[in-house]
């Protein structure tokens, strides 16, 4: 990452306000570049996949070299995540410009150069990638379809097609598989189940959002359901038909035993949640509905994750 750095020298030179807030800027510039938010999502999938794969939590990380697989696994997944996500702001800042949501992304407003975005793309994405290369081939191979579907099939068919939100899905649910195989080395069941709610989480997830900008998302030329299809039927409905999908997945990892009665009680009342704002987003398609649907996701997300991490443990 290039900041501007500063010295403070033994005859006690200060750093300049002025200078301090520059450096901080161009520090904030970059992280942005990562979207924190999917890289947050990314860290926490990882992880929760990791714990899935394990046959003993304590035995595990009681020794350095496990302690060093974890974070050699979650560090080097997350970079190759945020890798992604900024070749996507490099690849698409001219759209960018076009939306209110997005015109003050680094790459547009000027606070970064396009070139120095790339750069920073690419050293993410290769010390990312040398990082999950350290744990295992599939664990790598995961690593390359997650940058070569974002950037190579996603970006591009954002602008062709509605079926890319499904192809978006893939390389959002594929680090929480990585964290189970860098484990396991092997795909299984915890995995495969853990990979099918992140993917189909987010498509309600992100229908929501898209319904909530949907003005800019038509303004830069994407081609999605909320855009094509004015009325909000197909993103209201799709929604529920999903969460429905997510109801009958987490349930599986009860009856497959790869989780306890107490994830499926918990996962079941925050499923029917999550389900209830989305068929009150079908009646009412308003942008406070669909506010509340894209909340409930969240809430939805981060206690099915609590749920499995507190069942590894127990």
């Amino acid at each position: 990452m290039t900041t501007t750095t500063h010295t403070l020298e033994l005859s006690n030179q200060m750093v300049s306000p002025k200078g301090l807030m520059k450096s901080t800027s161009k520090f904030s510039s970059y992280y942005e570049l990562s979207k924190p938010g999917i890289t947050k999502m990314v860290v926490f999938s990882t992880t929760v996949g990791y714990f899935l794969g394990l046959s003993s939590v304590s035995s595990h990380f009681s020794t350095l070299e496990g302690l060093i697989h974890f974070i050699l696994t979650v560090v080097g997944t997350t970079l190759v995540s945020a890798g992604s996500c900024a070749l996507n702001h490099y690849v698409e800042r001219s759209f960018d410009a076009k939306m209110a949501r997005t015109q003050n992304r680094p790459l547009v407003n000027g606070d970064l150069h396009p070139t120095q975005g790339l750069l920073f793309a690419l050293a993410l994405s290769i010390v990312g990638l040398y990082f999950v290369f350290l744990i295992n081939s599939l664990t790598f191979a995961l690593a390359i379809v997650t940058t070569v579907s974002y950037i190579a099939v996603y970006t591009p068919l954002k602008r062709k097609t509605t079926f890319s939100t499904i192809i978006g899905a893939l390389p959002g649910a594929i680090p929480a598989l990585g964290g189970y195989t860098s484990v396991t080395n092997s795909f299984g069941i915890p995995g495969v189940l853990l990979f099918l709610v992140l993917f189909f989480w987010q498509l309600p997830h992100f229908y929501s959002l898209s319904w909530l900008y949907r003005e800019d998302y038509a303004n830069g030329g994407f081609v999605l359901d909320s855009v094509v299809d004015p009325s909000g039927r197909n993103v209201s409905v799709k929604s529920s038909i999903y969460i429905v999908l997510l109801l009958g997945i987490t349930t599986a990892f009860y009856v497959l035993d790869v989780a306890s009665v107490l994830f499926l009680i918990g996962s079941t009342l925050v499923g029917g949640y999550f389900l209830y704002n989305s068929i009150l987003f079908i009646k009412n398609r308003t942008k406070k509905a669909s506010r509340t649907l894209l909340i409930s996701s969240y809430i939805y997300l981060m206690t099915v994750f609590f749920l499995l991490l507190i069942d590894t443990l127990l």
